[in-house]
């Protein structure tokens, strides 16, 4: 069981890093002098406030 979670987790944080490599590939193609960590963390922050308004 604990390797079908290990599995399922390696393949969401993979997919997780090819979306950042797209953004980071796309800040940079539009030429913005962004914060990839702050970016992500206000992504991630957003989604997690998101999902907690959709389950009440």
């Amino acid at each position: 069981m604990i390797i079908r979670h290990s599995g399922q987790l390696l393949e969401q944080l993979s997919q997780v890093e090819e979306k950042i490599q797209q953004m980071e590939k796309l800040m940079k193609e539009l030429e913005l002098d962004v914060d990839s960590e702050g970016l992500l963390r206000t992504l991630l922050a957003k989604r997690y406030n998101l999902s907690l308004g959709q389950q009440n």
